[in-house]
């Protein structure tokens, strides 16, 4: 399906998109060096207002002891991320405890009272790479993480839009730019941060400028891309393997992330 965002506004044209199988291989340490990933910072959408966190943690460890609130949050604050610490049941808001659920293999943050099961999952992050006559639209970053570094539009997907919807408003809120979405072309599993980040083709429609969470917005030729000043690896591999499909649907290119670089410069 291909959307077309106009301020709000989508109309969907179907049409067949090919899904391939190409993969592009798991990223050791040294390939992700020097290169943050996406995660919440300090501000007004991530719910953190005095230190990086990540929103997103990793499944439980494979310990079969009950974990202490305190250890949890050194874990958290150290960057860790073995698990978000989760205090009271939004449900009821009785106290949780962490245990193996019946019929579950893993720790949970379970209700004491109602017995609510709390779980914690990886999440979406959905982008576009716009292009027009041959240039590519990248943002400069006005947030933390990696403020003043390029990235192509992208960010959390929102409950009740597709992936392609999502892409396509991310693209208007950063860059204020309306923008046809085309084929999925690239996939990165970043496991220790707990998401997937998905890329899309895109069409630029018409002018643009820097959205609230941008400092500038500009087109680059492909030889004028600020490959030192990408943001995040992800970004990287999507806008390798977009130049490298050069037009092409090529199916989806798959990059899988296991560890942080020790040399990231965002500790996470």
């Amino acid at each position: 399906m291909t959307i077309v965002w106009r301020a709000g506004i989508h109309l969907p044209i179907l049409c067949a998109i090919p899904v391939g199988a190409a993969t592009y291989g798991v990223a050791s340490r040294n390939d992700v060096a020097g290169v943050a990933e996406l995660v919440d910072a300090p501000d007004s959408k991530s719910g953190f207002f005095t230190e990086v966190g990540v929103r997103f943690p990793l499944p439980a460890p494979p310990s079969q002891d009950a974990f202490h609130h305190e250890f949890l949050l050194k874990l958290w604050r150290a960057g860790r991320k073995e698990n978000s610490l989760v205090n009271f049941c939004s449900d009821c808001g009785a106290s949780v405890v962490r245990k193996i659920p019946h019929g579950d293999t893993r720790h949970r943050w379970v209700c004491a009272s109602c017995e609510i099961v709390h779980y914690q999952n990886p999440k979406i992050v959905v982008g576009c790479i716009p292009e027009r006559d041959g240039k590519i639209l990248l943002c400069r970053r006005a947030i933390e993480p990696r403020t003043g570094f390029w990235t192509a539009p992208a960010g959390f997907l929102e409950v009740g839009e597709s992936i392609a919807e999502g892409a396509a408003r991310e693209t208007l809120e950063e860059a204020c730019a309306e923008v046809e979405i085309g084929h999925l072309f690239a996939s990165v599993d970043v496991v220790y941060a707990g998401q997937v980040h998905l890329f899309f083709t895109a069409t630029l429609l018409g002018d643009f400028a820097a959205g609230e969470e941008s400092l500038e917005v500009a087109l680059f030729d492909i030889a004028d891309i600020p490959w030192k000043d990408i943001a995040f690896s992800s970004n990287r591999f999507a806008l390798e393997q977009y130049i490298a499909d050069a037009g092409s649907n090529n199916g989806v290119h798959h990059l899988v992330i296991k560890h942080r670089s020790p040399t990231s410069p965002v500790p996470i």
